[in-house]
């Protein structure tokens, strides 16, 4: 239960500091022109409706990154455990291993409120929902369950699957060469701040290997039923935008990302850790 406790609250301060950023990152990949500097669609979105507007799809978005946080990090954790235990397998191997395991977790949670986050974020419907509740509505109405199941749940796989891999591997191997520092005065201060700019360099990293599949996501996820040209699955969403707006479409919203997903880096282990050892700490 501290694995999905920890987890829980590491989602909720993700969802906190990332939001503004997550909203740029979507309406980037929606955009099939240039798109400007991640500090101009902040201006854009904020004369859109002032600091409210960032928080456009937050309900969708909250109720979604608790839950998916805790599956993600659970899984994280009892797999990097049992392997530890089981295996002979380095740190790193097992790391990787273990965010692997996590992709498919975090992406069963995750994608029904990821197609109303999406829908909510795009700047073309901000008249058509009154509310995340609304535009759940109109999703079951027009679409039925199965439409907040469908559509991108491919694309998120493969998103979430490669950014954990990727992070939690290279987290792994960051703190393993920090394991040989000089225990002095004042270095454990020092340790805590290069784990927090390794999170963030770490989840900057992750990103740029997962990127394309979160451009495929957004795509899918916004088409409404009965779209003149819908798109397929998620690779050939991705050679579609090659091929009709160039390869370098399939990163695009990439600067928006980076620091959204490297904040997220930086709030993850470390504050999974630091939940986990307070909740240790805890009377029962």
């Amino acid at each position: 239960m501290e694995e999905l406790a920890s987890g829980a609250l590491v989602g909720a301060t993700e969802c906190a500091i990332c939001q503004p950023f997550d909203m740029v990152k979507t309406r980037h990949h929606l955009n099939r022109g240039v798109n400007p500097s991640p500090l101009a669609s902040l201006a854009h979105i904020y004369a859109e409706g002032g600091l409210l507007r960032f928080y456009r799809g937050v309900g969708p978005e909250f109720c979604g990154m608790v839950p998916k946080n805790a599956s993600m990090y659970a899984a994280y954790e009892w797999t990097r455990r049992a392997l530890k235990r089981h295996t002979a397998l380095d740190d790193v191997t097992i790391a990787f291993v273990a965010g692997v395991v996590a992709g498919p977790a975090e992406t069963a949670v995750v994608q029904p409120f990821q197609v109303v986050k999406v829908r909510m974020q795009t700047k073309e419907f901000n008249a058509r929902y009154a509310s995340s509740l609304d535009c759940a509505a109109h999703v079951l109405r027009s679409e039925g369950v199965g439409g907040f199941f469908r559509v991108g749940v491919s694309a998120t796989l493969w998103r979430n699957t490669v950014w954990n891999s990727v992070y939690f591997g290279s987290m792994a191997k960051m703190r393993a060469a920090t394991v040989d520092m000089p225990h002095e005065s004042g270095s454990s201060w020092r340790r805590k701040l290069l784990d927090l700019a390794s999170g963030f360099g770490c989840g900057v990293l992750a990103t740029c290997f997962n990127a394309p599949f979160d451009v495929a996501k957004s795509r899918q996820q916004s088409q409404l039923p009965g779209s003149a040209r819908p798109y397929g699955g998620t690779f050939a969403t991705l050679a579609r935008i090659a091929s009709e707006e160039g390869l370098a479409a399939c990163y695009a919203g990439f600067q928006a990302k980076a620091l959204r997903m490297g904040l997220a880096g930086l709030v993850g282990l470390s504050s999974f850790d630091a939940a986990q050892w307070l909740l240790s700490k805890a009377p029962t």
